[in-house]
């Protein structure tokens, strides 16, 4: 490891000490000082590579707002973060079946503009990679639609608008959650569904035994938009754009349209 981007809370605040997990943090800069690996903060408009690597977000300023309301609840219970935690771990027994949900079509959009995120997942990095000039890859971490939104001024204001300069790849974030995506932030980004020409593939992280994750609502936002959609579900996926011969690999399927009612 040559240089190791992390943002450090200890340096954007008076005491990080009630941060959840500042002491995995703490850590992991300890290794990277005792082996001279220089630690660099990620904020929107650093580079490496010749540009081939850029953050977009978040500004310093937004991630320092982020973790002072961060450490401002974590003296208190935040208790419908509880109970969605709670809901979810309740229902990890039940495996994601998306052969039973499968439509032959898509169905109206369900996905709403109010999804909100923690703000420790709105301090995600984003990133964007471009091995080539005209393919251009977004890596979201868990962002939520605002942090998004601001990285998406930093993709226009390097790349041009949106439509002359669009992403070829974008991982969906958090797991493919509703609480992080949003039909205006899609138009913004991919046009509105059925006005998208340009073909693009979308990644999504998600659990095999999660059924929440991905959300249908999402996986067919994305899908309305033109994108080709892979979930991981306990698989490993390799993007290529010239896929090579490899033992072991062949096509992956995407997911199709899927019945978006859910609780």
């Amino acid at each position: 490891v040559r240089e190791l981007f992390l943002h450090v809370p200890h340096d954007h605040t008076a005491d990080a000490t009630g941060m959840s997990n500042i002491e995995v943090i703490d850590a992991l800069i300890g290794l990277a000082e005792d082996h001279d690996v220089p630690v660099v903060e990620p904020f929107a408009g650093l580079s490496r590579f010749s540009g081939q690597l850029r953050i977009l977000g978040p500004t310093r300023n937004y991630y320092e707002l982020l973790l002072s309301e961060q450490l401002a609840k974590s003296g208190s219970v935040d208790l419908a973060s509880l109970l969605h935690k709670l809901t979810d771990s309740a229902v990890l027994s039940k495996a994601a079946d998306y052969l039973d949900r499968g439509l032959s079509y898509l169905p109206i959009e369900t996905l709403g503009e109010d999804g909100d995120t923690s703000s420790r997942n709105s301090s995600s990095v984003v990133t964007l990679v471009q091995a080539e000039p005209k393919r251009r890859m977004i890596f979201n971490g868990d962002a939520g639609i605002d942090a998004l939104n601001n990285a998406w001024d930093e993709y226009e204001a390097v790349l041009g608008i949106f439509p002359a300069a669009p992403p070829t790849f974008f991982q969906g974030p958090h797991h493919g959650s509703k609480r992080n995506l949003s039909p205006s932030l899609l138009n913004r980004i991919f046009g509105e569904p059925g006005r998208n020409t340009t073909s693009w593939t979308s990644f999504i992280s998600s659990a095999k035994k999660d059924p929440k994750h991905p959300s249908p609502k999402v996986t067919n936002a994305l899908n309305r938009r033109g994108a080709s959609v892979f979930a991981t579900e306990g698989n490993s996926l390799r993007h290529f754009y010239d896929a090579p011969d490899r033992d072991g690999y062949g096509p992956a399927s995407p997911v199709g349209p899927l019945d978006e009612d859910e609780d």
